[in-house]
């Protein structure tokens, strides 16, 4: 059995209205990913990569983790959203 290596990038950063941007960011992916779950959070899974955005409870805060199964596809994730 081969094991990739998953590796992930986090960041959290100031949102104002929380809940008005999942909505945003749902609408934007939503239709682009193969699967979406929506719970605490958006959770959406691509073919090489997923993300999963929570808001915080405590802060006006927004978290985003992504992993991809390569390291080009998380340099180029990181990259473009800096």
């Amino acid at each position: 059995m081969k094991l990739e290596k998953i590796l992930s990038y986090f960041k959290s950063f100031p949102v104002l209205n929380r809940n008005l941007f999942i909505t945003e960011v749902v609408n934007l992916f939503g239709q682009k990913a193969d699967k979406v779950y929506i719970l605490d959070g958006l959770s959406a899974y691509f073919a090489s990569y997923c993300f999963n955005l929570r808001k915080s409870d405590t802060a006006k805060l927004a978290r985003l983790n992504v992993e991809a199964s390569g390291g080009k596809a998380l340099l180029e994730l990181s990259e473009k959203n800096r």
